[in-house]
């Protein structure tokens, strides 16, 4: 079964790990997340820029979930409860691809 998605309610700074938005109301916001913590592990797992999104994909709908973060030089750990993401919400994802598709694909976005 494919999992649902959630939403946590935070945006990152692009490029990094730092949250610069919290949306009003969100699961990030009740657990009092702020903008400028830098997230470091979701459920022990080290998140990067690169994985964030991967890695919320495998988050269900009210399993609580633990955030490491720090808040200037303080490590915290934050537990959530996703919510289901909104139904105007959808993920992208890229099927895994090799051979033809890989160069097609390649091709496509000019790399």
């Amino acid at each position: 079964a494919r999992a649902l998605p959630v939403a946590l309610g935070i945006k990152l700074r692009g490029g990094s790990t730092t949250v610069a938005t919290v949306f009003s109301g969100s699961t990030a916001a009740v657990a009092a997340i702020h903008a400028g913590d830098q997230i470091v592990a979701l459920n022990g797992q080290r998140v990067t820029q690169g994985n964030w999104d991967t890695l919320q994909l495998t988050l269900q709908p009210e399993q609580p979930v633990n955030l490491h973060l720090f808040r200037d030089d303080e490590l915290l750990t934050v537990e959530l409860r996703p919510k289901p993401a909104p139904a105007d919400t959808w993920t992208l994802s890229l099927h895994p691809a090799d051979g033809a598709i890989a160069e097609r694909r390649r091709a496509w976005l000019g790399v």
